[in-house]
Parts: structure tokens; sequence; C-alpha cells
């Protein structure tokens, strides 16, 4: 008999945690919705997959995770932008978290498209070998075939 896989769902709504949890069976779902929240579920919980979105523009400033100061920076010293660069990119934010805690064996799938950035999906697999990535268009057989893959079902 095998162990029902959990899985952390980590984004600023609700909308793949309650996807998968409709429709994907004999997997439990665990809902995140910033980056500490996902940190501690992950010191906490035995996690056996992160499903990790990208774009967390609903999370209010305070949870984002990253250097308000340095965002700023990159964005030409315009503070608002620096905000949206932290929510723009803070899937990224919260894997370097994750691998920073010492959670690089959890197998990561980042709702993100990168065919057209193959070299910075290479860089982001070096840091984070149990990666994969799965675009906006992607459907639940995709899904679940990455999560087959990952955790070698």
């Amino acid at each position: 008999m095998s162990i029902e896989k959990r899985i952390l769902v980590a984004e600023d709504g609700d909308e793949y945690f309650e996807t998968f949890t409709r429709f994907v069976k004999g997997m439990h779902f665990i809902p995140a919705r910033h980056g500490m929240e996902a940190l501690e579920l992950c010191q906490g919980e035995t996690i056996h997959l992160i499903f990790l979105d990208m774009d967390f523009q609903r999370t209010p400033r305070h949870l984002l995770l990253g250097d308000h100061s340095a965002a700023t920076h990159l964005c030409n010293g315009m503070p608002d932008r620096g905000w949206k660069y932290l929510a723009d990119h803070q899937g990224m934010y919260i894997l370097n978290a994750l691998n920073e805690n010492g959670f690089t064996q959890i197998p990561v799938i980042l709702s993100h498209d990168f065919s057209s950035e193959t070299q910075r999906f290479q860089k982001i697999k070096s840091l984070h070998p149990k990666i994969a990535y799965l675009s906006g268009t992607a459907d639940l057989q995709q899904f679940y075939g990455l999560v087959r893959k990952l955790l070698i079902l």
C-alpha cells in the first residue's frame, strides 16, 4: 500500500489548490499563501513535492520575501516597481529560501513557462536539481506526468 503524497501548493490565491484538490485524486494538497508559510509548512510537515507559483501579486508587501531596497535599485530607484519586481519573481525568492533552509531534496514544479529561457532554467536546475516547470496552459495530465517523474511513482 502506497503512502498518499503530500503536495504543498504555494500561490497567492486558490486557483491551483482548488483545481488540484478537485481533480487530482490520491494526493493530499496543502496550501501556502506566501513564502514564510511555505517554509513553516516544510519545517513542520512531511512534504513530498512543492508546486510553486511564480507570481504573487495579491500577497501583501510585508509578506513578500526578498530585499526591497535591492529590488528598487534594480528598478532604477522606483520603490513601487521594486515591490512589483518582488511580487513578479516571488517564486524564485521562495525557491531560494527553501534552498537556504536545506529543502533542496524536495522536488519542485514551477508554474512558469521557461521554454524560451532555457539558460535561466538550467541555472535554476543547477541550484535545485529536482525541479521542473509547467506553463500556465498545461493540463492536469501534464501536471500528473511531472509529479510521477519527480516522485518516481
